[in-house]
């Protein structure tokens, strides 16, 4: 997967105990998408670059656990 995200976002509260402060927040994910299937295989997968400052590679096992990650 090809993940987009910012490294902080800050979001104003209107609303609620919290209204009036700011709220931020870390690596804030704001796209995602499945590039391809690993097959174990080196491999050459192209994508565009999705919505966010800074983009990172995920390798997912079937399973769902993470095999291996990458900020580019």
């Amino acid at each position: 997967m090809l993940v987009g995200f910012d490294r902080s976002h800050t979001t104003q509260v209107g609303a609620g105990e919290n209204s009036g402060r700011s709220l931020t927040e870390a690596n804030v994910v704001r796209a995602f998408a499945v590039v391809g299937d690993w097959t174990g295989q080196a491999a050459t997968l192209h994508a565009t670059r999705l919505a966010g400052e800074r983009q990172a590679v995920l390798v997912q096992a079937r399973d769902g656990r993470i095999l291996a990650a990458r900020v580019l």
